[in-house]
């Protein structure tokens, strides 16, 4: 797997076309295409910027890899995700447990 196919399975997990992408980092859609099909990276800055825009890391883009400081603040989100849904009141959790559920369910039979 290359940067492209990073690339192309964060937008799909979190619902971004590739023109949202090119739109939003100021690169031509274009060049994502051609990046996939001949495994071209983009310049350094477009890759910062690609991996802010879709929340991970450089890293993670190049070697598939997330750095200890990229798990810690995975961490740190999803504890703050936690502390919210302690406050949801208690007759609708379990909608939410089961939307949870059936988002789970759907995204790791995609993998």
């Amino acid at each position: 797997m290359n940067f492209w196919d990073r690339v192309n399975n964060l937008l799909d997990e979190k619902g971004i076309t590739k023109k949202e992408l090119a739109e939003k980092v100021k690169i031509d859609p274009s060049t994502i295409s051609k990046g996939s099909k001949e495994n071209r990276m983009p310049a350094a800055d477009k890759a910062v910027f690609i991996a802010q825009f879709l929340g991970t890391t450089v890293e993670y883009l190049v070697t598939g890899k997330n750095s200890v400081r990229q798990e810690i603040n995975d961490l740190y989100k999803h504890a703050t995700i936690i502390k919210k849904l302690d406050n949801i009141p208690q007759e609708i959790r379990p909608s939410i447990e089961l939307m949870i559920s059936d988002l789970s369910d759907k995204y790791s039979s995609n993998k």
